[in-house]
């Protein structure tokens, strides 16, 4: 029996559960063995350019879809032909915002599996102690601010966020604030960084103004999971984070997700997912595509969405009735269809890991709780990085 090896984003326990299971589906159907690579998301990328530069890369992996484009850069992946897509339901059966992600140079290079997206949460008993009317509390994003200051006028901790130097969201939050704010990353040509520039930059300074409330609060310092663990046990009123954050509230029972409140981000959200793609240099091309045809079928996206909070990128899955009758999927799904991915460039995936960083360090400084207005703080290092990538892009 031959061996096929994926790399996959490691999950929540319970989806990983069902997409094993999943695999031993395939597994007996196909009598081909299925070996799993798991990668974790903060130190995914590196692995993966070690696949593609050692040539000892899986079969199939799914990545992050902003990457996808610097591996086709690197000419290390295989794109898909015009019948495979047309058999898995083609571009008008997904998500636009991430199946763009994989389509470049009239091809598509990737397929999207899974979105991904930020949202507000917040505890419902919280607003209400502090007078605030939830349906308009987070409407835009400078009543978001006045809702953080009633809530620390009424005495309580407002908002949490991972703020490790290592807190590569920073970068996935704080891209709705760009957006919204008229700013982008990149230019139209993908050759010029212009994170820097007043729009974009305005929208980075006026999120770490949300979280100054952190300077005197104990909880600096978290990272992802410790954020999202301060928030399910009340720490704080708000979080913003992902649909995984579902799930850790249901953990505690039926009263705390009945207490649990969901509001779109306010402007464009931010986008982001998976995709899978298959390696040009795989020995078994025609067992990779039938894996990934499998694992993007309706039925078993379906088991995800149903049983995990998977959100699929396909459209029957995410619009489908049945799941939006739940308010939070239903959340979820409205979020999606108006967000934005990040942008797609052959070097956005060395961009992204730097900027990602940069905004992870930052932290230190938007929280020093001796400066009152850490504008410049915040925006040195960010002008700086903006000029050594356009050095490195040759502006």
């Amino acid at each position: 029996m031959s061996t096929l090896r994926v790399s996959l984003m490691r999950s929540t326990e319970t989806e990983m559960t069902l997409v094993r299971q999943g695999l031993a589906e395939f597994e007996a159907t196909h009598r081909i063995r299925v070996e799993v690579i798991p990668l974790e998301w903060p130190t995914a990328w590196r692995r993966l350019v070690d696949f593609a530069t050692s040539g000892h890369e899986p079969d199939v992996s799914l990545v992050g879809t902003s990457w996808i484009m610097p591996f086709h850069g690197m000419q290390v992946i295989r794109p898909f032909s015009i019948s495979e897509i047309a058999g898995l339901g083609g571009s008008a059966a997904y998500v636009s915002s991430v199946w763009e992600a994989g389509v470049a140079d009239e091809a598509v290079w990737a397929l999207p599996w899974q979105v991904d997206t930020r949202l507000v949460f917040f505890w419902r008993s919280a607003l209400g102690r502090a007078g605030i009317d939830e349906s308009s509390a987070f409407s835009t994003y400078a009543q978001f601010e006045r809702t953080v200051d009633v809530l620390l006028q009424a005495g309580q901790s407002a908002i949490v966020a991972p703020t490790t130097a290592s807190a590569q969201n920073t970068l996935h939050h704080i891209a709705a604030w760009v957006w919204s704010n008229g700013g982008d990353f990149l230019n139209p040509r993908g050759d010029q960084v212009i994170f820097d520039q007043p729009a974009a930059l305005e929208g980075i300074q006026n999120f770490y103004r949300l979280h100054r409330s952190l300077t005197t609060a104990r909880l600096q310092g978290l990272t992802e999971r410790e954020a999202d663990r301060a928030f399910q046990d009340k720490k704080a009123a708000i979080t913003i984070s992902g649909p995984w954050i579902i799930d850790g509230v249901a953990a505690n029972g039926r009263m705390a997700l009945d207490d649990l409140g969901i509001a779109p981000m306010p402007g464009i959200p931010y986008n982001g997912g998976s995709s899978f793609m298959i390696w040009r240099r795989t020995l078994q091309e025609w067992a990779s595509l039938d894996l990934v045809r499998f694992l993007m079928q309706r039925v078993f996206q379906l088991r995800l969405s149903r049983n995990c909070g998977h959100l699929s990128a396909r459209l029957d899955v995410l619009t489908d009735p049945e799941l939006n009758a739940d308010r939070f999927f239903a959340a979820l799904s409205a979020n999606v269809l108006r967000g934005r991915t990040l942008p797609k460039a052959s070097l956005w995936g060395m961009m992204e890991d730097r900027l990602g960083q940069t905004m992870g360090a930052i932290w230190k400084d938007a929280l020093d709780p001796f400066d009152a207005d850490p504008r410049d703080r915040v925006a040195a290092p960010i002008r700086r990085l903006a000029q050594q990538l356009n050095t490195t892009l040759g502006h």
